[in-house]
């Protein structure tokens, strides 16, 4: 299969059946499952595994942190892997209504916590795109329209595709 798209930026959602490749195509698009041809380009650039972190932020299926930490620290960990400086940390916690001083570990997060943490993660090192899979995955109805109002809200205040 060869897929050609080109997407300004605006937001994007993929609609089809379970198992027919959506999350295998996002694992792509990240560069954790290797493509067997062709390309990914971003802003006309080929995109290369080891620049992936850097252009692009993503939740995919459910949240994975260090249980035992905190928010705050889950993400030190993070910006020290996309070397971001770690003021950025505070940022995006605030942006996504998850409190800077919490010293809460994960592992007592609802699962709304996490996803905002998730969803933080992803906005962590400012990328170019942000690919979102699921993220709204064992969430209740108030939950899920809560995430989704959060992710409209950040790709405005972001300007993120």
């Amino acid at each position: 299969m060869e897929l050609h798209y080109l997407f300004p930026k605006a937001k994007y959602m993929t609609i089809s059946l379970n198992g027919s490749g959506k999350t295998t195509l996002m694992k792509i698009i990240l560069g954790l499952i290797k493509k067997d041809f062709g390309e990914i380009k971003v802003k006309g650039s080929i995109m290369h595994d080891l620049e992936t972190p850097k252009k692009v932020g993503a939740v995919i299926e459910y949240p994975a942190f260090y249980e035992y930490l905190d928010a705050k620290r889950n993400l030190f960990i993070f910006s020290e892997l996309y070397d971001v400086p770690k003021t950025r940390v505070s940022d995006v916690l605030k942006l996504v209504g998850l409190d800077v001083n919490d010293k809460k570990k994960v592992k007592n997060y609802s699962m709304g916590m996490k996803q905002r943490l998730s969803i933080a993660r992803a906005f962590l090192n400012d990328p170019d795109i942000i690919i979102l899979d699921e993220p709204t995955n064992g969430l209740d109805p108030a939950g899920v329209v809560e995430i989704e109002n959060l992710i409209l809200k950040l790709a405005k205040k972001e300007n993120k595709t």
